[in-house]
């Protein structure tokens, strides 16, 4: 245990195989500056909720650690200071639609690889108005509720690729008015209608759509009509190939006339 050192900043406990039963106050008693905490790529930690000792903490990496706590009940609640959390690859099931409570000045999220219940994103993100990146790739989602996102205006880069998403609803992405960088590659998008064209945001400059199932039929002409403008825009483009129908497979969506 880390007791009584009251100026340290710093603690980097990643990789090795910690087990913690209760965390993480008593582990780190008596450490009010402390500003960064590591514990990522070790066994598995419990998390109580306790992070009394720890009001400071601006970092708190716990990727690819097994997690018993978050998505249950609020354990970050404490954690108004925290900028920076990481919680990918760590065996969450996202129930609790108050899972990130108290992180009010949350700037950073990372949780790919993790679930959330019934494969649904609902209104999970409701306080984290100052969110400028979101990380939720690789998470089995087949739907997104239409709330989502409404108080992230402040988004910058969403990465909610390597997932199992139908469409892009233009009233779940529309709050997302200042996004840069969106990545929804590897899902099973067929195409981006007008109504989702349209909502895209000026400020968006890097967008991977690649990898879906895109239907290259005469009826989403103005699609792909739009896929060939926007060449600067769209990342990965040898990828995005044709899906449907079977005589447009695997044909290049760029090379469609």
């Amino acid at each position: 245990n880390f007791e009584s050192l009251t100026k340290l900043e710093v603690i980097d406990l990643s990789e090795n195989r910690l087990s913690f039963s209760r965390c993480c106050s008593p582990r780190f008693h008596n450490c009010p500056n402390l500003k960064l905490l590591n514990l990522s790529f070790n066994s598995d930690i419990s998390l109580t909720g306790d992070f009394t000792n720890l009001k400071n903490l601006i970092y708190l990496d716990l990727q690819h650690t097994k997690l018993f706590g978050p998505g249950s009940y609020p354990v970050f609640l404490s954690l108004h200071k925290l900028i920076y959390l990481d919680i990918s690859h760590t065996n969450i099931l996202i129930k609790s639609q108050c899972t990130f409570c108290g992180l009010n000045s949350l700037q950073v999220l990372k949780m790919a690889g993790n679930f959330f219940e019934n494969n649904k994103l609902a209104n999970n993100l409701k306080n984290l108005s100052h969110l400028h990146t979101l990380d939720i790739s690789s998470c089995r989602l087949v739907h997104v509720d239409q709330s989502t996102f409404d108080a992230l205006s402040e988004l910058k880069e969403l990465n909610i690729s390597n997932n199992k998403l139908l469409t892009f609803d233009p009233v779940v992405y529309k709050p997302l008015q200042a996004l840069t960088a969106l990545d929804f590659s590897n899902n099973q998008l067929s195409v981006l209608l007008d109504s989702a064209l349209e909502i895209l945001p000026d400020s968006l400059v890097l967008l991977d759509i690649s990898q879906n199932l895109f239907e290259c039929s005469c009826g989403y002409l103005n699609f792909l009509k739009w896929v060939k403008e926007k060449q600067e825009l769209l990342q990965n483009k040898e990828l995005m190939i044709c899906h449907t129908p079977a005589y447009m497979k695997n044909r290049s969506l760029t090379s469609f006339d």
